[in-house]
């Protein structure tokens, strides 16, 4: 098991000062204090997860919060998401640094994404995929997308619902 200072485990590509900021800092002392006061969150089946080995996590995306609680759930192992290019400037930041995200590009498949999505995965990382390629504002699932389904049968990785 990964205690919560070994950084460098979670995410060999960011430092210490970024990890601890984006991954202990902002999921444990803001996020989860704030959503168990203001809206009693509770999170059930982290332990599920496993703790070694790669894990694909496919997550319904609902707001702007979705990473931030996520790292909450998932915190003792770092992941790196698959995302779309931001338009502002703030958000690509807090995604890039705290998140190191694939990027994805815009209403086109990407082969380089998944390769490199597919790569994390071989290398027993965690993954997560927001596969409707957009937030549902409304909670209803839209349709995944072709490359979760690629994801999933390429990678043989567990997947994990969100």
């Amino acid at each position: 098991m990964v205690a919560w200072y070994q950084f460098k485990k979670r995410n060999p590509r960011r430092g210490r000062l970024g990890m601890f900021i984006f991954w202990t800092f902002i999921p444990q002392c803001l996020v989860r204090p704030i959503g168990w006061l203001f809206f009693r969150l509770q999170f059930t089946g982290a332990g599920k997860i496993p703790q070694e080995g790669p894990v694909l996590l496919l997550v319904n995306h609902q707001s702007h919060m979705d990473p931030a609680l996520l790292g909450t759930f998932n915190w003792r192992r770092g992941f790196r998401a698959l995302a779309r290019r931001h338009d502002s400037k703030f958000w690509h930041w807090v995604l890039d640094t705290g998140y190191d995200c694939i990027w994805l590009k815009r209403d086109e498949s990407d082969i380089g994404a998944m390769r490199a999505a597919l790569s994390e995965l071989k290398a027993g990382r965690v993954s997560a995929m927001f596969p409707e390629g957009r937030r549902c504002d409304d909670g209803a699932i839209a349709p995944l997308k072709r490359g979760a389904f690629l994801l999933i049968k390429r990678s043989m990785a567990p997947v994990m619902p969100v």
